[in-house]
């Protein structure tokens, strides 16, 4: 058996004939945490769709790069056995729980409708609360009786890390899992996926935008940018020393990790649109380093550490 669960290298992906994704490069180990960070755009939720085989729904397809789940070739998958991995191997928690569950519909009743699913039981009720139980939540029985408004937004997000944990998975994948919610709740989502990583030795992607929460939750961690990777090394390490410009900025740009008295660093400008992503290095424009040798040719992540890569032209002068 390989030690990576998930292994996704120079990923490129197309949607209505545009470079959406053209070099993502992500490897996730068995049992192990990985976050994803970079801006909105930077091509993180779309990583993870190609991850769960779910470009289709939007009009998106793999162009080039490989991609491989528990030593299965995901790249040319059916969708038979794409339903399959969704139901058994890979969960998932999307960003949006009020829109992801059934407003109309008890908790108990979606509930029971994903267990009878996977696991055939036409009574479903117990497994139902066992799975709420162990993701911490308080009243499972009111729970389980309630639609989906009547519950705090920390509660729906308890509901879907259950969901995603119908199938027992080897993997699950938190999208922006604590957007929108406040501080104390974020923090007790992040300290029960950590918890349910390691109980039922499951792998964890965190997809976010705030480094603080991958640095406190995961071991390591992708930067992205425009489509592409452009950092990746251990957590702890990159935020205590980002070494690409854009891991820079967006560690500047961050409240908890600025100090209260350090003035915090805007940076300037846009990622590019989709269809106007740039040859060369897309960070370029809004890069204080940038020369003419970074706006033509191909890119790849370079060594520049044990267990860190980094995709830049001028890493001399970064490093200095």
């Amino acid at each position: 058996m390989t030690e990576t669960l998930l292994h996704i290298d120079h990923l490129a992906v197309e949607i209505a004939g545009h470079r959406a994704l053209h070099d993502v490069v992500l490897d996730v180990p068995f049992g192990g945490s990985v976050g994803i960070v970079g801006e909105t755009g930077s091509g993180k939720s779309l990583t993870c769709r190609a991850a769960l085989g779910l470009l289709g729904s939007i009009g998106g397809s793999v162009v080039a790069g490989e991609a491989t789940f528990d030593g299965m070739d995901l790249l040319t998958l059916p969708e038979r056995k794409w339903r399959e991995i969704r139901r058994y191997s890979i969960g998932f928690v999307p960003q949006t729980s009020l829109v992801s569950l059934d407003p109309v519909m008890r908790v108990g009743g979606q509930m029971a409708e994903a267990v009878r699913i996977v696991d055939g039981r036409a009574e479903a009720k117990e497994r139902c609360r066992e799975l709420l139980e162990a993701v911490e939540m308080p009243r499972a029985e009111q729970v389980l009786s309630s639609y989906p408004h009547e519950l705090s937004g920390g509660m729906r997000q308890r509901v879907m890390i259950a969901l995603a944990l119908v199938g027992r998975p080897k993997l699950l994948v938190a999208d922006e899992a604590t957007t929108a919610l406040d501080v104390t709740i974020q923090r007790a989502i992040l300290e029960l996926l950590d918890r349910l990583r390691r109980e039922l030795d499951m792998a964890l992607v965190l997809v976010t935008h705030d480094l603080s929460v991958v640095e406190a939750s995961c071991e390591t961690m992708t930067v992205m940018y425009a489509g592409a990777t452009v950092e990746r090394g251990p957590a702890a390490e990159i935020c205590a020393r980002p070494i690409h410009p854009y891991s820079r900025a967006l560690i500047a740009a961050q409240p908890s990790m600025a100090g209260a008295t350090t003035r915090l660093a805007a940076l300037s400008g846009a990622p590019p649109e989709l269809g106007e992503i740039p040859d060369g290095c897309s960070f370029a424009p809004r890069c204080p380093f940038a020369t003419d040798v970074c706006r033509g040719g191909q890119l790849s992540l370079t060594p520049v550490a044990p267990g860190r890569e980094v995709s830049c032209r001028r890493l001399d002068e970064v490093l200095q």
